[in-house]
């Protein structure tokens, strides 16, 4: 019985490291590292809505457009990763 759940655990903990290492190698194409002009420009921004009714009116109703005010200072917490 010990031998087994040794084995098993050994299997399930190369399992996770190489799932791992696979999961670290694909995440730039996630974020579109590749290919900047997909990226979105107000991100780790802080930013205001500027309403102004010559734009056109967005999902929400609102007639206007995000202007970036300042770089953010917020730190993702352990659960937001």
């Amino acid at each position: 019985m010990k031998t087994a759940a040794k084995a098993t655990g050994i299997v399930l903990g190369a399992t996770y490291l190489v799932m791992r290492r696979i999961a670290k190698k694909q995440y730039p194409k996630s974020v579109y590292a590749d290919k900047p002009e997909e990226q979105n420009p107000v991100e780790g921004r802080k930013v205001v809505f500027v309403e102004d009714k010559n734009d056109p009116m967005n999902a929400d109703g609102k007639c206007g457009y995000l202007e970036v005010v300042e770089n953010s200072t917020h730190f993702p917490t352990f659960y937001e990763k």
